[in-house]
């Protein structure tokens, strides 16, 4: 039985695919079986994977299209045999020693539930498998679930795929994708941080590729309201009633983040406005916590609206 899974959704993306499992196997930490949740995909993924010759990477065809979010489903509840899980995307990469540095932690610390990495955003795609590893103090460690949400209120880059879970605490991801559509990886983080502490590095150890079919960039018609449902959900975790550096820090995040959020879900500017209205009355917006990354937003979305308007 191998100590670790690496579970890999994917779809038509034979390229991005074949970087991803390469920095899979070129990990310092060997003890691992790579599956491959395939949705169903157009072209011969068998013949890709008996490419590497490797008896570890295992492959799952779906006989019909699930459609992204079901086949991401299907893994959270499917009986792995290992120790450990990472849920990895199909279009991204991972430093050499990620899993060996993540399950060291975890074999250290039995009451660990999972443990995180920093993570490169990478638009230069020639760079996927460079990382650049540099961090002093490295290890942060969140002994309570508040501790963590914190952590997220910070925009500290964290998602599923920079994560390694012990399997036994694992939980269906259905609810979260329900009410938070893709923003429920944070939410379903801080929820299973309550069942012991978990370990953050800060070191970026995973290449998240920036591209514009990535599964992050889907829209759907519930946007507003998912994106509602995320403030509320850091609102409800932190300590109530909120202390003033707590205030600041929640209000600072959603404020900020809610500027630009409003562009992508506004087709002019008075939907724009009616936006910041409705997170204004849910008590999730206040502009005295407008900072300089929320001006820039700002008028970044400005400019990308005017252009939009006068093609």
């Amino acid at each position: 039985m191998p100590k670790v899974t690496i579970a890999i959704p994917t779809y038509n993306r034979k390229e991005y695919l074949k970087e991803c499992i390469k920095s899979v196997l070129n990990q310092t930490f060997q003890d691992f079986e790579i599956i491959i949740f395939d949705n169903h995909s157009n072209y011969n993924i068998k013949k890709l994977v008996s490419q590497f010759n490797d008896k570890r990477i295992k492959l799952i065809i779906n006989e019909e299209n699930l459609g992204n979010r079901r086949n991401f489903r299907k893994i959270f509840n499917y009986k792995f045999n290992s120790r450990y899980i990472i849920i990895f995307h199909d279009d991204d990469t991972m430093h050499p020693h990620l899993l060996g540095k993540e399950i060291e932690l975890l074999e250290e610390n039995p009451d660990m539930v999972f443990v995180g990495t920093n993570m490169n955003f990478i638009k230069n795609h020639e760079k996927m498998s460079k990382f650049s590893v540099k961090t002093k103090n490295n290890i942060m460690v969140f002994n309570n679930s508040i501790s963590f949400t914190k952590l997220l209120l910070t925009n500290f880059n964290l998602c599923f795929d920079s994560v390694m879970y012990r399997m036994n605490i694992l939980e269906d991801v259905t609810p979260y994708d329900n009410k938070f559509f893709k923003w429920g990886d944070r939410p379903y983080l801080a929820d299973l941080s309550k069942k012991g502490k978990v370990a953050i590095l800060k070191d970026r150890l995973v290449n998240y590729r920036i591209h514009r079919k990535q599964d992050s960039q889907a829209e759907s018609a519930n946007q507003v309201d998912y994106s509602f449902n995320l403030s509320l959900f850091y609102k409800e975790k932190l300590q109530q009633p909120l202390s003033k550096k707590d205030r600041k820090l929640f209000y600072s995040f959603t404020t900020n983040n809610l500027i630009l959020s409003g562009f992508s879900f506004s087709k002019n500017w008075r939907e724009y406005m009616g936006f910041l209205r409705q997170a204004k009355n849910k008590d999730i917006f206040k502009l005295q916590y407008l900072n300089f990354r929320g001006v820039y937003y700002f008028f970044k979305g400005v400019k990308k609206m005017y252009f939009q308007k006068n093609k």
